[in-house]
């Protein structure tokens, strides 16, 4: 992130959490490509797969047990579309690290410097415990006191300090909250766009990856659909997706969001040039 953020990023925090995003999503490309030529030819068993349904309509178990022969015999893993979204996880927790301690990770500031400076803040705050003072806390301390910064420069120099605004509306070090909508509108309202686009794109994207186009029906039965793993991600990760933008720093909210929609336009491309490569061998 250092690097993004000294070079490319041009010392911007949020076109360094851009570029972070496209680096991450390049380094997954490989497994969303096999997740998408899992899924459409999974679209083109939906025949036999509907035909299964009708045979074994009373008997789920059985059921069960006739699809998953029928996924072995194509070599298909139908849990594929939800892999990628899982991998992110663990991305979304680092993230959240580094997002939340940025003098650490993106300008260098040794952890005995933090903690000097945590209690440094806490004093000119009365904040009673210095550990209640954050990397963010501190960051916003000395952008807006830089007189204060000559006391402490052995730990931090100006040059350190990060401009956390994006679009100069967006603080990303900031976490969304309705409770403080009112007290601070000017921060806390564009804010609130961050877990709404990011709840959106996560729908969007789960709609791009589980679109059959194979199935033409306009209705589908319903414990049919519940039953489909792919269908359920669709419900379940925009309401995740909003819980979790809403409980941390906007910046994780807006790598989920480049993240999404980086995500909806490889499902649509690749969709294209599988459908040209199945056509040309027609």
């Amino acid at each position: 992130m250092k690097l993004i953020y000294d070079t490319i990023a041009f010392q911007s925090y949020g076109l360094t959490l851009i570029y972070f995003t496209i680096f991450v999503r390049i380094l997954l490309f490989p497994l969303n490509l096999k997740q998408q030529k899992s899924l459409l030819r999974n679209q083109e068993l939906q025949p036999e797969i509907e035909e299964l349904r009708r045979l074994y309509k009373n008997d789920k178990e059985k059921l069960n047990e006739e699809q998953m022969k029928l996924y072995q015999k194509y070599n298909i893993n139908p849990m594929a579309g939800c892999l990628p979204t899982l991998i992110q996880f663990p991305l979304i927790i680092s993230l959240y690290r580094i997002v939340t301690q940025p003098l650490t990770y993106i300008s260098g500031v040794s952890i005995t410097a933090i903690t000097a400076l945590q209690k440094f803040v806490a004093n000119a705050q009365n904040i009673s415990k210095s550990k209640a003072v954050s990397e963010i806390v501190i960051n916003d301390f000395f952008l807006k006191n830089t007189d204060k910064l000559a006391e402490v420069s052995e730990h931090i120099t100006g040059g350190q300090l990060l401009n956390m605004k994006f679009l100069k509306i967006f603080d990303l070090g900031m976490t969304p909250s309705l409770s403080k909508l009112f007290s601070d509108p000017k921060v806390y309202l564009p804010l609130l766009l961050i877990p709404i686009i990011s709840a959106l794109t996560s729908y969007l994207i789960q709609k791009t990856t589980t679109a059959n186009s194979a199935n033409k029906k306009k209705k589908e039965d319903e414990k049919e659909k519940a039953s489909n793993p792919l269908e359920t991600m669709t419900k379940i990760m925009p309401i995740i997706s909003l819980l979790i933008t809403f409980n941390v720093p906007a910046g994780v909210g807006l790598y989920w969001i480049i993240g999404n929609v980086l995500g909806i336009g490889q499902n649509y491309i690749t969709k294209k040039v599988f459908q040209k490569k199945k056509e040309g061998n027609v």
